[in-house]
């Protein structure tokens, strides 16, 4: 009889979790569902003031508070622990707000002001998600930061990269890129319980449904927090279509 127990217990905790997962999953999938029916996009208005600080803007800012142009990556290698004894930068890791991607172009170093202006854009950014009825760990996907000039010169040899400019702000670190078109995010406990019974293909799937759901809203959002920070003087933000991303320069 106790065995019997036992063994129903094995089975039915699982199946148990499971529906309590996937019902508390769908409350949060709720809130993402009908912010995904408004399909909305950047007012030609925002469109005009994300455009009002082009790139010399972008270089004069850069000169003025960040590090001095670095040649190549050698030399970063050599002067990198300086930079960081003198606090003149500070390496850039991912966090609750903003996922660091693994860069081609660039390496995850800004300098402290940056740095602690991206930790607040992705706090607020994360606010304006939960005032829109958006539940859950999303995350901002930021796709460069500081580069040497070869960095530069390499962008500028793409053939999908064709508009890098010659001269970059982001070889001062008071620069980064955060894309508009991908977010990412951690997961709940409780799918990582589902997960354990069910495996992982549906979560997975849940998980993709979500954030297709909430990246059409993305690039509004994050255009909404730039501006409020751009007025409150403490950045100048450029919208890119090539590549889809804001381009960010800390005041």
């Amino acid at each position: 009889m106790q065995n019997w127990f036992y063994k129903s217990m094995l089975f039915a905790f699982p199946v148990m979790a499971m529906g309590i997962g996937v019902m508390i999953i769908a409350y949060f999938f709720r809130g993402g569902k009908t912010i995904y029916q408004t399909d909305q996009t950047l007012a030609n208005q925002q469109v005009r003031n994300l455009r009002t600080y082009l790139n010399p803007q972008h270089l004069k800012y850069g000169k003025k508070n960040g590090i001095s142009p670095i040649e190549n990556r050698q030399a970063f290698a050599r002067k990198k622990n300086e930079l960081l004894q003198n606090d003149r930068l500070t390496p850039v890791t991912s966090t609750r707000y903003v996922y660091v991607e693994n860069f081609n172009n660039s390496v995850p170093y800004l300098t402290k002001e940056a740095d602690q202006l991206l930790a607040e854009i992705g706090r607020r950014f994360r606010q304006r998600l939960e005032a829109n009825g958006i539940n859950g760990t999303y995350r901002l996907v930021l796709t460069s930061c500081l580069r040497t000039k070869q960095d530069q010169r390499d962008l500028r040899n793409k053939k999908d990269n064709v508009n890098a400019a010659l001269r970059s702000a982001h070889w001062y670190g008071t620069t980064f890129d955060i894309t508009y078109e991908r977010l990412t995010r951690m997961p709940l406990l409780v799918e990582n319980v589902v997960g354990a019974f069910t495996g992982k293909q549906m979560t997975s799937i849940i998980a993709t449904r979500l954030l297709n759901c909430y990246t059409s809203n993305q690039k509004p959002i994050l255009g909404e927090v730039l501006l409020e920070l751009q007025r409150e003087g403490k950045c100048i933000a450029l919208v890119e279509s090539v590549p889809s991303c804001f381009h960010v320069t800390v005041r």
